[in-house]
């Protein structure tokens, strides 16, 4: 009896040794790891592979490329399993999940779309790309829509912290300087350029006296001579004078301009000082329609910002004037300079454009024919005269995000208040009452 208990014990501790090798084999060699459609990849085995088992042949197939190597092509989304039998009997399995689409690739993308901004944040969970911002900003909010609808799926955002930038308000000070330079110079002698031509005439006395007399341009009483009897003549007497010019000017002009602009942020200010140019054309049926074209000094500004001070401003400046060296059927054209800048601010932090310019130059030459002409000489008898001038625009804005209590604010309820007092006051002086005013009150 003692004997068959004896060999049960030693046949249950193999069965069971074995069974903890084949375990223990086994769970070392498990490893999941995710594919994704269209996606190969090749796994190295350290043994000889035997035999190839896969739970869902539709998710995925493999093959061997050499006795060690197994490549694994996804061909579906979903999951499977793999099972390798290695020669020595070692069995290795995989657990594999196929997605639709690569969510790494796509964080990646997401990540370098917010170039690195501090506030966000991008995690892969499973299928998903979680995107998590902190204090969005104006911009970040723009970009977060683009994502969300290039991939409605995969990303999944979290917002967090102040998001209600929309109802942050931004002033800008502007200040437009136009600088105008001009130079007129005339130098050289300047000629006379008409002189007096022949003349011919009859001059005799009938009765003269020492008072009463014909007297000729440029003589007085006393130069008159006694002509007795008629005398006649005819012929030139002239003469040609000369003036020396050596005249320099040079001059500069400035005109400023200083609107204050206010705008909800991601809004929208704009600031013209000018006219309007109107241009006749002809309808379909004949009628005659007019459009007006603007010209002058346009100023386009749309201000972003962030929870941080920062703004970002898209920054449109166009000059431009009339032109009338240009027409087309008696309407003239429009002179333009025009510049778009978009820059990143801090706030008060001012930035200036400039570089808008124009040119204009004129010169002329006046000389007495032929004298003129002779080499050395001919600048005795000749005067040159040169005008030119240069216009530059220069725009300085100073942006900042104002709130009720801000400086600019209580200015300008100050100047407002100040404003209504000095009506008040006139209208007192004037003896009207309130009751004469039409309309509300301000």
């Amino acid at each position: 009896m003692s004997r068959v208990i004896s060999r049960v014990f030693r046949l249950a501790l193999v069965l069971g040794t074995a069974t903890l090798v084949s375990a223990t084999a086994w769970a070392a060699a498990s490893a999941p790891f995710r594919l994704y459609v269209g996606e190969t990849r090749t796994l190295h085995m350290a043994a000889k592979i035997e035999r190839i088992a896969i739970g869902n042949g539709k998710v995925l197939s493999a093959s061997t490329l050499r006795d060690r190597e197994l490549l694994l092509v996804a061909n579906d989304a979903g999951d499977s399993t793999i099972m390798l039998w290695l020669k020595g009997g070692t069995q290795v399995s995989y657990a594999v999940s196929v997605g639709g689409n690569n969510v790494r690739r796509i964080a990646d993308e997401v990540l370098g779309l917010f170039d690195g901004d501090a506030n966000v944040g991008v995690r892969v969970v499973g299928d998903h790309v979680f995107l998590e911002v902190s204090d969005l900003t104006t911009l970040q909010a723009k970009k977060l829509a683009a994502v969300e609808k290039a991939y409605p799926q995969e990303v999944i955002t979290i917002v967090g912290g102040e998001t209600n930038l929309q109802e942050r308000t931004i002033h800008m000070s502007a200040q437009i300087v136009e600088i105008r330079t001009s130079a007129l110079e005339n130098l050289g002698i300047q000629w006379q350029n008409a002189i007096d031509g022949p003349s011919a005439g009859v001059a005799g006395d009938v009765i003269r006296n020492n008072t009463f007399a014909l007297r000729p341009d440029n003589q007085t009483f006393s130069d008159l001579p006694r002509v007795k009897p008629f005398r006649w003549y005819a012929g030139i007497a002239t003469a040609i004078t000369s003036s020396i010019n050596l005249l320099e000017q040079r001059g500069d002009a400035y005109t400023i301009a200083s609107p204050q602009l206010t705008s909800r942020c991601g809004g929208k200010a704009d600031f013209t000082a000018g006219g309007e140019l109107p241009i006749p054309y002809a309808s379909g049926l004949g009628a005659t329609t007019v459009e007006f074209k603007p010209y002058g000094i346009r100023l386009n500004i749309e201000p972003v910002c962030d929870v941080q001070g920062r703004i970002r401003a898209k920054l449109g400046a166009e000059v431009s004037q009339i032109d009338r060296s240009v027409s087309v059927l008696g309407v003239p054209g429009l002179l333009t300079r025009k510049a778009e800048s978009e820059l990143d601010l801090i706030d008060g932090q001012p930035m200036i454009i400039s570089g808008l310019t124009s040119l204009t130059a004129s010169e002329d030459l006046n000389k007495v024919p032929g004298l003129g002409d002779v080499p050395l000489m001919g600048n005795l008898f000749k005067n040159r005269g040169s005008n030119g001038g240069r216009t530059e625009l220069v725009l300085l804005i100073t942006p900042s995000v104002i709130t009720p209590q801000s400086a600019v604010v209580q200015e300008g309820i100050r100047k407002r208040q100040a404003l209504e007092q000095r009506t008040i006051d006139m209208l007192q002086r004037q003896k009207v009452q309130p009751t004469d005013i039409e309309g509300a009150a301000p």
